[in-house]
């Protein structure tokens, strides 16, 4: 049995209501002052009524893959989507995607095959993931605390890919409202606010970096100034011009791929 967690308005403890949904396959749903609970909670039923596909379990064959997020797979439902983006080592041109779950009370299970010769150099997808392992990381901020391992690791991504973060605003302009924002970034910088497990801020904070761990546009967290070409993002300083790997260099960053050894990067939809 799934259960689903909500949090109404700021004085909730956030560190348990994450728990609750991580611990029994549900969704964590906060709703801040302002917003209409009555919407929120009537578009929530609707989205789960009609459940499609459950106990969904993803293997991998002729390959090994590291980081995916969603970290669980959620339940798929009709009309809706289940993303899926991590990093890879295949050890085969053929790999075989396995997916399998409960479609009521009988068990499915669909298999996808793949010849990667043929899959196309998509860049996109790469800043899609990143943007998904950003707001992981900074939701480890939030709860555990800040350390300099996590900065330089956030910091490296967000130069790498052109993702707005708090560590990045100096090179990668923050949006003008949305989940990057730079009022979104600069709730990273009251840390005790931030690490307290009830409060606008630890609540404001773990909305947004669950928008980014839930991101299914690649270009979504995007810096405001950033212009992508191919693999390259070019950063804009009114009519100057630089690349997002001159910052990454001069800052003598190295890249995610070389860091964990995986060579690719993927998604699945289903």
């Amino acid at each position: 049995m799934q259960i689903h967690a909500f949090g109404v308005g700021y004085d909730v403890n956030t560190h348990l209501l994450d728990r609750i949904a991580a611990d029994n396959g549900g969704a964590v749903t906060y709703v801040q002052p302002g917003e209409n609970l009555e919407t929120v909670m009537t578009g929530f039923y609707a989205r789960i009524a009609n459940p499609a596909l459950t106990n969904i379990r993803v293997t991998f064959e002729g390959m090994e893959v590291a980081a995916l997020y969603p970290q669980t797979i959620p339940d798929l439902f009709q009309g809706s989507s289940v993303l899926i983006a991590g990093q890879f080592l295949a050890s085969s041109d053929h790999v075989t995607v396995r997916v399998s779950g409960n479609a009521g009370a009988e068990a499915k299970e669909y298999v996808y095959e793949f010849d990667l010769r043929e899959t196309g150099d998509h860049s996109f997808v790469s800043r899609l993931w990143v943007t998904r392992q950003i707001g992981h990381l900074l939701d480890i901020v939030r709860v555990e605390g800040e350390t300099e391992e996590l900065k330089a690791e956030i910091r490296r991504l967000g130069l790498e890919y052109g993702i707005v973060t708090p560590y990045t605003t100096f090179v990668i302009a923050p949006q003008a409202d949305g989940a990057a924002s730079g009022e979104n970034m600069r709730l990273y910088s009251d840390l005790d606010a931030l690490n307290s497990v009830s409060g606008s801020t630890t609540v404001q904070a773990r909305v947004q970096n669950l928008a980014y761990q839930n991101s299914d546009q690649s270009a979504w967290a995007q810096g405001a100034n950033i212009v992508n070409a191919g693999r390259n993002n070019l950063v804009r300083w009114g009519a100057s011009t630089s690349t997002c790997s001159w910052w990454q260099a001069a800052m003598g960053l190295r890249t995610g791929l070389q860091r964990t050894g995986l060579r690719r990067i993927s998604a699945w939809m289903w």
